[in-house]
């Protein structure tokens, strides 16, 4: 199954809050949750690249951080660096073991954030229409 990158993290945090399982659901649910922490770390490390591409740099081309160590971006790369976050995370990358995903996800004691739920219900989504086209053929 494939999904925008822009979904991993919080697929990430609805597996982790999902309890009860026995041993062999479990093992399903961590290996999943194995591979998504992977994937995002790959998704940390783009980000962190389209920052530094459009971040304020020294003479030299170093980026220059704030006193809190925050990389600070002239209002001109603003633009330029949103179009580029948002090609990333619209990317999709493959999800190998969705076998138990829906009911993983129908069973989180994860509390969503605001705009979160529109995530899992587009993630619930995309399952049904995987099963719909797999029960078809």
């Amino acid at each position: 199954m494939k999904i925008q990158k822009r979904s991993l993290e919080v697929l990430f945090e609805v597996l982790k809050e999902v309890k009860g399982l026995k041993l062999a659901e479990a093992r399903i649910r961590d290996s999943i949750i194995l591979e998504l922490a992977g994937k995002i770390d790959e998704l940390v490390k783009s980000r962190r690249t389209v920052f530094e591409t459009f971040c304020t740099k020294n003479e030299e081309g170093k980026p220059v951080p704030d006193d809190n160590g925050q990389f600070t971006f002239p209002t001109e790369n603003i633009a330029e660096m949103n179009k580029e976050l948002i090609i990333l995370l619209d990317e999709e990358v493959e999800i190998k073991d969705e076998s138990k995903l829906k009911e993983f996800i129908e069973k989180t004691d994860y509390e969503p954030k605001f705009g979160e739920s529109i995530i899992i219900d587009n993630l619930l989504k995309l399952l049904d229409e995987k099963n719909t086209t797999t029960e078809e053929k």
